[in-house]
């Protein structure tokens, strides 16, 4: 027995010398890789990093336009008041176009000149739906035909009675005053000055 131990310890020995250089190669290869691990995410995040400062530059600068931008629409706004002092009327028409275009400001506007609301004064073609799609400008038609103007009234087969044929002289003083003073209220509105 004592032979066979003899025998035994060399290839012990040797199988564990054999088996230990890949464990220990085994944990450095684990290590190196961690290492390399850490040193992707090291690059990913100072990559992140570097993006985040770029995007902080860029919004730093957008907030520096947009302040400006800010501050040239409140001088622009001042200047525009002053003129339209003068004509409302022509400083109403060069907004609208970008401002105003379906015409409810100037309708609003109208609507509190004159103290008059359209649904109630036409309250039967409000509820036949006549100005579920109309636009502002449409609609300041039907008030002025109320408060400055005229219209005909006709019979639906249903015998319900419709205003119709709307008729506003535009030609009068009355009309000129009244529209300079729904101008300045819209142009107000739109210049957010009231």
């Amino acid at each position: 027995m004592r032979l066979l131990e003899l025998i035994r310890r060399p290839f012990r020995a040797r199988r564990l010398r054999r088996n230990r250089p890949p464990k220990a190669l085994s944990l450095q290869d684990e290590a190196e890789a961690a290492w390399a691990e850490a040193e992707e995410l090291q690059r990913r995040l100072s990559a992140e990093q570097e993006e985040n400062r770029r995007q902080a530059i860029h919004l730093q600068q957008r907030e520096a336009e947009l302040h400006s931008a800010d501050v040239e629409l409140v001088a622009l706004r001042r200047a525009l008041a002053v003129l339209a002092s003068a004509d409302y009327e022509a400083v109403y028409t060069l907004l609208s176009p970008e401002l105003d275009p379906d015409g409810f400001h100037l309708f609003r506007a109208a609507e509190a000149y004159t103290g008059i609301n359209i649904y109630s004064a036409f309250p039967v073609e409000d509820s036949l739906g006549y100005f579920e799609a109309m636009s502002g400008h449409e609609l300041l038609r039907w008030l002025e035909a109320e408060t400055i103007g005229s219209y005909s009234l006709s019979r639906l087969p249903s015998g319900v009675e419709v205003a119709c044929d709307l008729r506003v002289d535009q030609s009068g003083e009355k009309y000129r005053r009244y529209h300079e003073e729904i101008c300045k209220l819209a142009v107000g509105k739109l210049l957010r000055m009231e």
